[in-house]
């Protein structure tokens, strides 16, 4: 198979949660066991568009300072961007889900393992496949993003 070919099965539009991103898992397991691997997976808890909502959340917020501004509410115009503050740094920081557990789903990490010798070194290699979309879904990223 081309790389060509390899590139049109995973790089293509899978944000967590699609049937999009369980095609690309699939393909790699497949394509992993057909290269002789030993084929397994890990499942796992996902926010399955967590930086819509949240991105979502902070745009509303930004709405609201606004209006609290132009209402001469100022001291729920300083709260909001600590309020805010707060929010992406549980989000994105700490990993707490305070917004985009909204929508969690089961996801998958596919794991192939090659068995070697006892005394040869050890080689490990690794790969992202999920979510090539964010918020504002970049589709026009071209035909491999």
């Amino acid at each position: 198979m081309e790389t060509e070919q390899i590139f049109d099965n995973i790089l293509i539009s899978r944000p967590n949660g699609s049937d999009s991103l369980d095609k690309v898992a699939h393909y790699i397991g497949e394509y992993l066991a057909n290269a002789g691997a030993l084929v397994s997976e890990h499942s796992f808890t996902a926010t399955s568009h967590g930086f819509q909502l949240v991105w979502c959340m902070a745009i509303i917020m930004m709405a609201a300072y606004s209006v609290c501004l132009v209402k001469q509410r100022y001291l729920a115009a300083v709260l909001i961007p600590v309020v805010l503050a707060v929010l992406l740094l549980l989000e994105f920081e700490y990993m707490v889900s305070t917004v985009s557990a909204l929508s969690n789903t089961q996801e998958r990490n596919i794991i192939g393992t090659y068995p070697g010798s006892a005394d040869g070194p050890t080689l490990i290699l690794a790969a992202h496949y999920d979510t090539t979309t964010h918020f504002g879904d970049h589709f026009s990223w071209g035909r491999w993003g």
